[in-house]
């Protein structure tokens, strides 16, 4: 039985170390997180809604690290509010 280390491994090691390599905000909500969360109807809408959002100076655009239900970690992105 082979324990491989993995890059995912690695990055967590680094990150949980202090060091992250690219932005990993998990408190900002990503697409379909955001669509969920406001009860909204189509993805389309919440993209259009989370853009006026980073127009506006209310939110920012930020990426966030996320699972695949296979396992894999992937970088997603999404958006913070200012001032929370």
């Amino acid at each position: 039985m082979s324990t491989e280390i993995t890059r995912d491994d690695w990055m967590r090691a680094l990150s949980e170390a202090g060091i992250n390599d690219g932005e990993d905000d998990q408190s900002a909500l990503t697409v379909a997180e955001f669509t969920a969360l406001i009860g909204c109807s189509s993805r389309q809408a919440a993209v259009r809604r989370l853009n006026v959002l980073e127009v506006a100076g209310k939110a920012k655009r930020t990426t966030k690290r996320s699972r695949t239900t296979d396992g894999k970690v992937i970088m997603m992105s999404a958006w913070r509010l200012y001032g929370v």
